[in-house]
C-alpha cells in the first residue's frame, strides 16, 4: 500500500503561511533554472499540493493505527494513496471528490490543508498523551498496536518505563521484543548513505567470496539513491531456483547458507525471525562507532527475481501506479509476478524493464522511483 503507515513521517511539511498549499496546488511560478528548492519549498512543485495532503493524511492513518481505529486509518491510507498517484493538481476537495477513496469528509479536510497548509486535528493529535507513548511503544520492534494499548493501560508510557517494567518482572517480551527493546534507539536512527555503501560492501565480498551462484540485489530507498535509509531490504536468488526446480532451495538452502556466512563473518548480531525465504535480523559493520541496524533478506525464485526487485524498490506510490495499470490491463502484478486472474498464465519477464514494457508503461531508472 502506498506509504508504511509512519507517524511523522512528514505529514505538514511545506507549511509556509497560509495558502501555501494552495498556491501550490494551482502551480505556483518554476524556480528559476538551477535553483535548488529549500525543504519545505512546496510551491516551486505544482503538484506539491497533492503531495502535502497525502503526507497529512498518510499520518493521520498512521495514527489512527496507532489508536487501533481500523476503519478511519484504512480510509485515511486509502486517500493517501489515491492522492500519491492522481495524475492533476488537485485544487480543491469538490474536485477530489470524484476520486476513489476521497469522501465527503476527506473533501472537506483537502480543503482546509489547501486553505491553510495544515489540519488542526492533526496538530492536536500529535500533543496527545497517548499517542505520543503508543508511538514510542510502538517503536520496538515486535511491539504492536494491541500490545502498545495494553502497556499504555498500565501507565508503561516510553522506553525508560518499559525497560524498568521488564527489569522488575512486572512486562514479560519474547526474545523478538528483548531485542527490539535493546536496539531501539539505534534502530530508529537512519543510516546515511556512505554507511549503506560499507555495508553493501561488506555483503558483496562475503556473496563473491562464498556464494558466487547467489544473485543479490541491495533494494529501498538506497537503490533509489536516497540520502538515508531505515533499514536494509536485500533480495537473494540463484539462476536454478526456478518454478522447475523448487529442490534448489529445500528447507531455505539458499537463504539459510547466506545467513550463516554472514553470521559466521561477526556481520549479523542478532535473529529477529528466520524462514525458509525471509531473514529478519540485526547487523553491524566491524567498525568502532557504528551503529546497529535492520536488515531483511529475502530469497525468491529466479524467475520472480525481478518482480521482486521492482517491488521492494519502490517507490510505494509507484507500485500502486503499477498494479492498477495492471488491473487496468485485465491482470494482476505483485512482487511474484505478473498473472491473468483466473488463470496459470504468467507474463516472462527477464528484467525490470521487460515489466515496465508489459504494462505499457515508459521505463524508470531507480532513482526516478
Amino acid at each position: 500500500g502506498a506509504g508504511r503507515g509512519r507517524a511523522g513521517k512528514g505529514g505538514g511539511r511545506g507549511g509556509g503561511g497560509k495558502g501555501a498549499a494552495k498556491a501550490a496546488a494551482k502551480g505556483a511560478a518554476p524556480a528559476p533554472a538551477g535553483a535548488v528548492a529549500a525543504p519545505g519549498d512546496e510551491a516551486a512543485d505544482p503538484k506539491a499540493g497533492n503531495q502535502l495532503l497525502a503526507d497529512i493524511f498518510e499520518e493521520m492513518g498512521a495514527i489512527m493505527k496507532l489508536k487501533r481505529d481500523r476503519f478511519r486509518a484504512r480510509a485515511y491510507d486509502n486517500a493517501a494513496a489515491a492522492l500519491r498517484i492522481h495524475p492533476e493538481v488537485i485544487a480543491s476537495g469538490a474536485q477530489a471528490k470524484h476520486m476513489d477513496g476521497i469522501g465527503a469528509g476527506m473533501a472537506r479536510r483537502i480543503d482546509v490543508v489547501l486553505e491553510t497548509g495544515e489540519l488542526e486535528e492533526l496538530k492536536e493529535l500529535r500533543k496527545d498523551h497517548d499517542v505520543l507513548a503508543l508511538r514510542a511503544l510502538r517503536s520496538v520492534h515486535g511491539i504492536g498496536a494491541v500490545r502498545a494499548g495494553e502497556l499504555v493501560a498500565k501507565d508503561i508510557r516510553s522506553l525508560a518505563d518499559l525497560r524498568a517494567a521488564v527489569a522488575a518482572g512486572n512486562v514479560r517480551l519474547d526474545a523478538t521484543q528483548t531485542i527490539g527493546l535493546r536496539y531501539a534507539e539505534e534502530f530508529a536512527k537512519r543510516i546515511p548513505r556512505a554507511e549503506m555503501f560499507e555495508h553493501q560492501a561488506t555483503l558483496q565480498a562475503l556473496q563473491q567470496d562464498k556464494h558466487p551462484n547467489v544473485i543479490m540485489q541491495i533494494c529501498g530507498s538506497f537503490r533509489r539513491g536516497k540520502a538515508d535509509c531505515g533499514d536494509i531490504d536485500v533480495l537473494i536468488t540463484t539462476k536454478k531456483f526456478t518454478a522447475d526446480n523448487l529442490k534448489e532451495n529445500a528447507g531455505g538452502a539458499i537463504i539459510r547458507s547466506f545467513v550463516h556466512t554472514l553470521r559466521e563473518a561477526g556481520y549479523l548480531i542478532a535473529d529477529l525471525a528466520f524462514g525458509n525465504s525471509k531473514y529478519m535480523g540485526v547487523c553491524r559493520l566491524n567498525k568502532e562507532g557504528y551503529l546497529h541496524r535492520r536488515i531483511d533478506i529475502r530469497c525468491v525464485r529466479y524467475d520472480q527475481y525481478h518482480f521482486g526487485t521492482l517491488y521492494f524498490t519502490g517507490s510505494a506510490a509507484l507500485s500502486v501506479r503499477l498494479r492498477m495499470k495492471a488491473i487496468d490491463l485485465g491482470m494482476r502484478l505483485s512482487e511474484y509476478g505478473l498473472t491473468c486472474p483466473g488463470t496459470d498464465d504468467r507474463v516472462l519477464c527477464n528484467s525490470e524493464r521487460e515489466i515496465f514494457e508489459a504494462l505499457g508503461e515508459p521505463y524508470l531508472e531507480p532513482h526516478d522511483r
